[in-house]
């Protein structure tokens, strides 16, 4: 468990240690995000509808709406105001394979690398949730990790 990220991890009730592959590490983020809102991670979309080649990234923008709640909370941006941070993401999908490059924070408007439905209000809690669920990240925007 990264040291830099210890109050995400109790905050999300992870006290033990989390597996280093990042695909592991996401789902036991996950796990512990629906325990934390008292939601089966069993109960996943239907996406049978959706073509072939968007099913997996639906699924995980799923999992990454719930890992942001239980981040942030009830709490919802307030686009409109100009004092409120909302921190996103910015990932680089290229040669050698899909990675984060840094959290921005935006004031106002809602243009995002990560999506503006995924913010948070913190560039710590940001890391975190690019940094520690990068495989999640990867499958939504269609990337591959390095090896």
């Amino acid at each position: 468990m990264a040291q830099q990220f210890k109050d995400q991890y109790a905050r999300l009730g992870i006290n033990d240690e989390v597996p280093t592959d990042p695909i592991q590490k996401a789902e036991v983020i996950y796990q512990a995000a629906c325990r934390k809102l008292s939601l089966n991670p069993e109960d996943m979309p239907d996406v049978s509808r959706v073509r072939g080649k968007y099913r997996a990234s639906q699924l995980s923008f799923h999992k990454l709406e719930i890992i942001r709640d239980a981040i942030v909370g009830d709490r919802e941006a307030k686009w409109n105001d100009y004092a409120e941070y909302k921190w996103g993401s910015w990932f680089y999908l290229n040669s050698p394979g899909f990675r984060f490059v840094d959290s921005y924070y935006s004031c106002t408007n809602a243009v995002s690398g990560a999506g503006s439905r995924l913010c948070t209000f913190s560039k710590n809690d940001q890391d975190f949730f690019a940094i520690e669920c990068i495989a999640l990240w990867a499958e939504f925007h269609g990337g591959v990790l390095p090896e």
